[in-house]
Protein backbone atom coordinates (compact mmCIF):
# COMPACT_ATOMS: atom_id res chain seq x y z
CA UNK A 1 0.00 0.00 0.00
CA UNK A 2 0.84 3.38 -0.64
CA UNK A 3 2.04 5.49 2.19
CA UNK A 4 1.76 9.50 2.02
CA UNK A 5 3.14 11.67 4.78
CA UNK A 6 1.73 15.40 5.31
CA UNK A 7 4.26 18.09 4.93
CA UNK A 8 3.16 21.95 3.85
CA UNK A 9 -0.33 20.27 3.13
CA UNK A 10 1.02 18.27 0.31
CA UNK A 11 1.06 14.05 0.54
CA UNK A 12 4.31 13.20 -0.99
CA UNK A 13 4.59 9.67 -1.94
CA UNK A 14 7.18 7.32 -0.09
CA UNK A 15 9.46 5.54 -2.53
CA UNK A 16 8.01 1.57 -2.08
CA UNK A 17 9.75 -1.89 -2.01
CA UNK A 18 11.83 -1.80 -5.35
CA UNK A 19 11.77 1.75 -5.77
CA UNK A 20 8.79 1.81 -7.84
CA UNK A 21 6.18 4.82 -7.47
CA UNK A 22 2.74 4.29 -8.67
CA UNK A 23 0.10 6.14 -8.91
CA UNK A 24 -3.47 6.18 -6.42
CA UNK A 25 -7.03 6.16 -7.52
CA UNK A 26 -8.27 7.70 -3.80
CA UNK A 27 -12.07 6.23 -3.91
CA UNK A 28 -14.77 7.02 -0.49
CA UNK A 29 -16.20 4.18 0.68
CA UNK A 30 -19.71 5.08 1.74
CA UNK A 31 -23.73 3.76 2.30
CA UNK A 32 -24.50 0.37 2.26
CA UNK A 33 -22.79 -2.64 1.05
CA UNK A 34 -24.32 -2.52 -2.59
CA UNK A 35 -23.48 1.64 -2.72
CA UNK A 36 -19.62 0.18 -1.41
CA UNK A 37 -19.57 -2.26 -4.40
CA UNK A 38 -20.06 -0.02 -6.93
CA UNK A 39 -17.68 2.84 -5.75
CA UNK A 40 -15.21 0.13 -5.52
CA UNK A 41 -15.84 -1.23 -8.99
CA UNK A 42 -15.05 1.99 -10.35
CA UNK A 43 -11.49 2.38 -9.13
CA UNK A 44 -11.17 -1.56 -10.35
CA UNK A 45 -12.21 -0.26 -13.44
CA UNK A 46 -9.83 2.76 -12.84
CA UNK A 47 -7.19 0.74 -12.13
CA UNK A 48 -7.36 -1.89 -14.72
CA UNK A 49 -7.15 0.74 -17.47
CA UNK A 50 -3.91 2.63 -15.63
CA UNK A 51 -2.52 -0.04 -13.36
CA UNK A 52 -2.47 2.69 -10.85
CA UNK A 53 -2.96 1.51 -6.77
CA UNK A 54 -5.89 1.37 -5.17
CA UNK A 55 -6.35 4.14 -1.91
CA UNK A 56 -9.61 3.64 -0.19
CA UNK A 57 -11.13 5.95 2.33
CA UNK A 58 -14.02 5.33 4.28
CA UNK A 59 -16.71 7.68 5.12
CA UNK A 60 -18.96 8.26 8.09
CA UNK A 61 -21.86 6.58 6.55
CA UNK A 62 -19.73 3.40 5.97
CA UNK A 63 -19.53 2.65 9.82
CA UNK A 64 -22.85 3.84 10.07
CA UNK A 65 -24.25 1.06 8.19
CA UNK A 66 -21.73 -1.50 9.29
CA UNK A 67 -18.01 -2.51 9.43
CA UNK A 68 -18.14 -5.30 7.06
CA UNK A 69 -16.25 -3.04 4.78
CA UNK A 70 -12.72 -3.79 6.63
CA UNK A 71 -13.24 -7.66 6.22
CA UNK A 72 -13.67 -7.54 2.31
CA UNK A 73 -11.41 -4.65 1.44
CA UNK A 74 -8.27 -4.93 1.41
CA UNK A 75 -6.83 -1.61 0.55
CA UNK A 76 -8.35 0.64 2.76
CA UNK A 77 -6.09 3.88 3.71
CA UNK A 78 -5.96 4.80 7.15
CA UNK A 79 -5.84 8.39 6.37
CA UNK A 80 -8.65 10.71 7.02
CA UNK A 81 -11.01 11.81 4.12
CA UNK A 82 -10.96 15.52 4.63
CA UNK A 83 -7.38 15.77 4.25
CA UNK A 84 -6.04 17.50 0.95
CA UNK A 85 -4.60 15.44 -1.74
CA UNK A 86 -3.51 18.60 -3.48
CA UNK A 87 -1.95 16.30 -6.46
CA UNK A 88 -4.85 14.43 -7.50
CA UNK A 89 -7.20 14.87 -9.99
CA UNK A 90 -10.93 14.85 -9.33
CA UNK A 91 -13.32 12.83 -11.21
CA UNK A 92 -16.42 14.55 -11.20
CA UNK A 93 -19.15 12.53 -13.40
CA UNK A 94 -20.84 9.95 -14.22
CA UNK A 95 -21.24 9.33 -17.35
CA UNK A 96 -19.54 6.85 -19.22
CA UNK A 97 -17.89 8.64 -22.05
CA UNK A 98 -16.24 11.45 -20.06
CA UNK A 99 -15.26 8.91 -17.45
CA UNK A 100 -13.20 7.05 -19.93
CA UNK A 101 -11.97 10.33 -21.42
CA UNK A 102 -10.68 11.40 -17.88
CA UNK A 103 -8.94 7.89 -17.29
CA UNK A 104 -7.21 8.08 -20.78
CA UNK A 105 -6.07 11.86 -20.25
CA UNK A 106 -4.77 11.19 -16.48
CA UNK A 107 -3.33 7.66 -16.44
CA UNK A 108 0.38 9.27 -15.23
CA UNK A 109 -1.78 11.23 -12.40
CA UNK A 110 -2.88 10.39 -8.96
CA UNK A 111 -6.94 10.38 -9.18
CA UNK A 112 -9.73 11.18 -6.86
CA UNK A 113 -12.82 10.54 -7.43
CA UNK A 114 -15.82 13.18 -6.26
CA UNK A 115 -17.39 12.04 -2.62
CA UNK A 116 -20.83 12.88 -3.80
CA UNK A 117 -20.77 9.81 -6.98
CA UNK A 118 -22.33 6.03 -6.43
CA UNK A 119 -21.81 5.43 -10.41
CA UNK A 120 -24.50 2.81 -10.15
CA UNK A 121 -24.45 1.55 -13.48
CA UNK A 122 -24.35 -2.14 -14.38
CA UNK A 123 -22.37 -1.40 -18.56
CA UNK A 124 -19.99 0.94 -16.35
CA UNK A 125 -19.11 -1.76 -14.41
CA UNK A 126 -19.29 -4.71 -15.95
CA UNK A 127 -15.71 -5.41 -16.58
CA UNK A 128 -14.81 -5.64 -13.82
CA UNK A 129 -17.48 -7.74 -11.97
CA UNK A 130 -15.83 -10.86 -12.41
CA UNK A 131 -13.21 -9.17 -10.80
CA UNK A 132 -14.83 -8.58 -7.91
CA UNK A 133 -16.68 -12.03 -7.36
CA UNK A 134 -12.96 -13.05 -7.19
CA UNK A 135 -12.16 -10.23 -4.29
CA UNK A 136 -14.99 -11.59 -2.38
CA UNK A 137 -14.36 -15.46 -2.35
CA UNK A 138 -10.61 -14.30 -1.47
CA UNK A 139 -10.77 -12.00 0.98
CA UNK A 140 -13.64 -13.39 2.81
CA UNK A 141 -16.09 -15.91 1.18
CA UNK A 142 -13.39 -18.66 0.85
CA UNK A 143 -13.61 -19.22 4.70
CA UNK A 144 -15.29 -22.61 6.16
CA UNK A 145 -18.04 -20.78 7.78
CA UNK A 146 -19.86 -20.32 4.42
CA UNK A 147 -19.16 -24.00 3.60
CA UNK A 148 -22.63 -24.29 5.00
CA UNK A 149 -24.37 -22.40 2.87
CA UNK A 150 -22.77 -24.01 -0.19
CA UNK A 151 -24.08 -27.17 1.40
CA UNK A 152 -27.84 -26.43 1.61
CA UNK A 153 -28.01 -24.16 -1.51
CA UNK A 154 -28.22 -26.08 -5.01
CA UNK A 155 -26.77 -23.40 -7.11
CA UNK A 156 -27.66 -24.49 -10.72
CA UNK A 157 -30.90 -24.84 -9.55
CA UNK A 158 -32.15 -22.02 -7.03
CA UNK A 159 -33.54 -18.22 -7.07
CA UNK A 160 -33.29 -15.62 -4.69
CA UNK A 161 -36.55 -13.64 -3.60
CA UNK A 162 -35.32 -10.33 -2.51
CA UNK A 163 -37.78 -8.09 -0.17
CA UNK A 164 -36.42 -4.50 1.45
CA UNK A 165 -37.91 -2.90 4.10
CA UNK A 166 -36.70 -1.29 7.11
CA UNK A 167 -35.72 2.31 5.77
CA UNK A 168 -38.07 1.97 2.76
CA UNK A 169 -41.26 1.59 5.32
CA UNK A 170 -40.22 5.90 6.08
CA UNK A 171 -38.93 6.47 2.98
CA UNK A 172 -42.11 6.12 0.85
CA UNK A 173 -40.01 3.78 -1.52
CA UNK A 174 -41.93 0.40 -0.80
CA UNK A 175 -42.33 -1.71 -3.79
CA UNK A 176 -46.07 -3.35 -4.58
CA UNK A 177 -47.03 -6.71 -3.52
CA UNK A 178 -48.18 -7.15 -6.93
CA UNK A 179 -44.60 -6.50 -8.11
CA UNK A 180 -43.20 -9.46 -5.99
CA UNK A 181 -46.47 -11.70 -7.41
CA UNK A 182 -45.35 -10.59 -10.92
CA UNK A 183 -42.03 -12.23 -10.19
CA UNK A 184 -42.64 -14.99 -8.79
CA UNK A 185 -44.96 -15.92 -12.15
CA UNK A 186 -42.11 -15.17 -14.12
CA UNK A 187 -39.79 -16.99 -12.19
CA UNK A 188 -42.14 -20.45 -12.49
CA UNK A 189 -41.78 -20.64 -16.12
CA UNK A 190 -37.93 -20.93 -15.75
CA UNK A 191 -38.29 -24.98 -15.64
CA UNK A 192 -34.53 -25.25 -14.26
CA UNK A 193 -35.85 -23.03 -10.89
CA UNK A 194 -36.73 -25.83 -8.23
CA UNK A 195 -35.89 -23.20 -4.96
CA UNK A 196 -36.99 -19.92 -4.53
CA UNK A 197 -35.11 -18.31 -1.37
CA UNK A 198 -36.63 -15.70 0.41
CA UNK A 199 -33.85 -12.59 1.69
CA UNK A 200 -35.69 -10.12 3.17
CA UNK A 201 -34.54 -7.87 6.14
CA UNK A 202 -38.37 -8.33 7.78
CA UNK A 203 -39.38 -11.83 7.22
CA UNK A 204 -42.24 -11.56 9.61
CA UNK A 205 -43.93 -9.65 6.62
CA UNK A 206 -42.82 -11.81 4.19
CA UNK A 207 -44.49 -14.94 6.46
CA UNK A 208 -47.60 -12.95 7.16
CA UNK A 209 -47.84 -13.13 3.46
CA UNK A 210 -47.06 -16.30 2.70
CA UNK A 211 -50.14 -17.89 1.63
CA UNK A 212 -50.42 -14.85 -1.14
CA UNK A 213 -46.81 -15.87 -2.34
CA UNK A 214 -47.35 -19.17 -2.68
CA UNK A 215 -50.25 -18.81 -5.24
CA UNK A 216 -47.98 -18.11 -7.83
CA UNK A 217 -44.76 -20.49 -6.67
CA UNK A 218 -45.04 -23.61 -4.25
CA UNK A 219 -40.64 -23.37 -4.15
CA UNK A 220 -40.70 -20.92 -1.68
CA UNK A 221 -38.03 -21.51 1.07
CA UNK A 222 -37.34 -18.75 3.71
CA UNK A 223 -33.38 -17.84 4.36
CA UNK A 224 -33.28 -16.62 8.44
CA UNK A 225 -30.96 -14.85 11.15
CA UNK A 226 -28.63 -13.96 7.74
CA UNK A 227 -25.97 -11.04 8.44
CA UNK A 228 -25.59 -9.11 5.61
CA UNK A 229 -22.28 -11.25 4.19
CA UNK A 230 -23.89 -14.24 4.90
CA UNK A 231 -27.11 -12.66 2.98
CA UNK A 232 -24.78 -11.68 -0.13
CA UNK A 233 -23.05 -14.82 -0.27
CA UNK A 234 -26.29 -16.81 -0.35
CA UNK A 235 -27.26 -14.46 -3.17
CA UNK A 236 -24.47 -15.29 -5.36
CA UNK A 237 -25.11 -18.96 -4.32
CA UNK A 238 -28.54 -18.44 -6.34
CA UNK A 239 -27.51 -18.77 -10.18
CA UNK A 240 -31.04 -19.98 -11.85
CA UNK A 241 -32.62 -16.57 -11.36
CA UNK A 242 -33.38 -13.58 -8.64
CA UNK A 243 -36.39 -11.03 -8.08
CA UNK A 244 -34.44 -7.95 -6.48
CA UNK A 245 -35.87 -5.25 -5.00
CA UNK A 246 -35.14 -1.72 -5.92
CA UNK A 247 -31.89 -1.86 -3.65
CA UNK A 248 -28.35 -2.16 -5.13
CA UNK A 249 -27.24 -4.64 -2.38
CA UNK A 250 -29.47 -7.34 -4.28
CA UNK A 251 -28.56 -6.16 -7.14
CA UNK A 252 -24.91 -7.07 -6.80
CA UNK A 253 -26.51 -10.01 -5.59
CA UNK A 254 -27.64 -10.96 -8.93
CA UNK A 255 -25.06 -9.64 -10.82
CA UNK A 256 -22.49 -11.96 -8.98
CA UNK A 257 -24.34 -14.66 -9.06
CA UNK A 258 -27.35 -15.49 -12.01
CA UNK A 259 -26.20 -12.65 -14.30
CA UNK A 260 -23.15 -15.28 -15.15
CA UNK A 261 -25.66 -17.81 -15.52
CA UNK A 262 -27.31 -16.86 -19.22
CA UNK A 263 -30.13 -18.99 -18.99
CA UNK A 264 -31.02 -18.20 -15.88
CA UNK A 265 -34.10 -15.39 -15.51
CA UNK A 266 -33.77 -11.73 -13.15
CA UNK A 267 -36.33 -9.93 -12.90
CA UNK A 268 -35.71 -5.89 -11.50
CA UNK A 269 -38.46 -3.13 -10.85
CA UNK A 270 -38.13 -0.97 -13.67
CA UNK A 271 -38.89 2.35 -11.75
CA UNK A 272 -39.25 3.32 -8.23
CA UNK A 273 -35.60 2.89 -7.46
CA UNK A 274 -34.60 6.43 -6.11
CA UNK A 275 -36.79 9.81 -4.28
CA UNK A 276 -37.86 12.71 -5.65
CA UNK A 277 -37.39 13.07 -9.92
CA UNK A 278 -35.34 10.20 -10.21
CA UNK A 279 -38.45 8.03 -9.90
CA UNK A 280 -39.62 7.94 -12.83
CA UNK A 281 -36.22 7.61 -14.11
CA UNK A 282 -36.58 3.82 -16.32
CA UNK A 283 -34.13 1.07 -16.04
CA UNK A 284 -31.30 4.02 -14.08
CA UNK A 285 -28.72 1.39 -13.50
CA UNK A 286 -29.00 0.33 -17.18
CA UNK A 287 -29.20 -3.54 -16.40
CA UNK A 288 -29.02 -5.97 -19.73
CA UNK A 289 -31.90 -6.47 -22.12
CA UNK A 290 -32.25 -10.00 -21.06
CA UNK A 291 -33.09 -8.97 -17.18
CA UNK A 292 -36.78 -8.68 -16.86
CA UNK A 293 -38.22 -5.29 -16.17
CA UNK A 294 -42.17 -5.11 -14.44
CA UNK A 295 -43.45 -1.90 -14.53
CA UNK A 296 -44.20 -0.91 -10.97
CA UNK A 297 -46.64 2.01 -11.64
CA UNK A 298 -48.39 0.25 -13.79
CA UNK A 299 -48.71 -2.27 -10.86
CA UNK A 300 -49.78 -0.44 -8.58
CA UNK A 301 -52.75 0.61 -9.95
CA UNK A 302 -52.94 -2.71 -12.26
CA UNK A 303 -52.84 -1.24 -15.89
CA UNK A 304 -56.47 0.25 -16.16
CA UNK A 305 -57.53 4.38 -17.18
CA UNK A 306 -59.25 5.13 -13.50
CA UNK A 307 -58.92 7.88 -11.11
CA UNK A 308 -56.30 7.83 -8.97
CA UNK A 309 -56.00 9.27 -5.38
CA UNK A 310 -53.44 10.14 -3.72
CA UNK A 311 -53.28 11.19 0.18
CA UNK A 312 -50.67 13.20 1.00
CA UNK A 313 -49.10 11.55 3.79
CA UNK A 314 -46.96 14.16 5.57
CA UNK A 315 -45.68 17.89 5.23
CA UNK A 316 -47.74 20.96 2.85
CA UNK A 317 -48.88 19.88 -0.39
CA UNK A 318 -45.23 20.99 -1.98
CA UNK A 319 -43.16 18.99 -0.06
CA UNK A 320 -45.38 16.07 -0.61
CA UNK A 321 -44.91 16.98 -4.58
CA UNK A 322 -41.41 17.06 -4.41
CA UNK A 323 -40.89 14.36 -2.71
CA UNK A 324 -42.77 11.53 -5.14
CA UNK A 325 -43.63 12.22 -9.01
CA UNK A 326 -45.76 9.46 -8.77
CA UNK A 327 -48.60 11.77 -10.06
CA UNK A 328 -46.54 12.45 -13.25
CA UNK A 329 -45.95 8.92 -13.85
CA UNK A 330 -49.71 8.34 -13.28
CA UNK A 331 -50.95 10.89 -15.74
CA UNK A 332 -48.51 9.67 -18.47
CA UNK A 333 -50.06 5.87 -18.55
CA UNK A 334 -53.25 8.07 -18.62
CA UNK A 335 -55.26 8.06 -15.35
CA UNK A 336 -57.37 10.91 -13.91
CA UNK A 337 -54.65 11.51 -10.66
CA UNK A 338 -56.43 13.97 -7.90
CA UNK A 339 -54.43 14.71 -4.91
CA UNK A 340 -55.98 15.35 -1.26
CA UNK A 341 -54.91 16.84 1.83
CA UNK A 342 -54.34 13.80 4.46
CA UNK A 343 -55.56 15.69 8.21
CA UNK A 344 -53.17 15.01 10.45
Amino acid sequence: MVKYTRKKNIFKRKTQRGGSNKKCIFLTLKGGFGNQLFIYAIGRLIQKKTDNILCLLNHYTVTKHSDNYKKIFKEIYEGNDTQPINSAKKLTTEDEKKIYKFISKNKHNDIKICTELYFQNYRLVHPVIKGIKKMLIDNEFHKEHYNKFCKMIDCKHSSFFHVRRGDYVEENRLLPNEYFYKGLEILEKNATIKKVYVISDDLKWCKDHDSEFKKYSTKIEYLEDLNELETMYCMMLCEAGAIISNSTFSAWGAMLGADMNKKSTIVYPQYLWGLGDDRNKENPLKFPDRWMPINTINSMVGGNKEDIIISQPWGGLGDNLQYTSLPELYSKLGHNVYIIRKQI
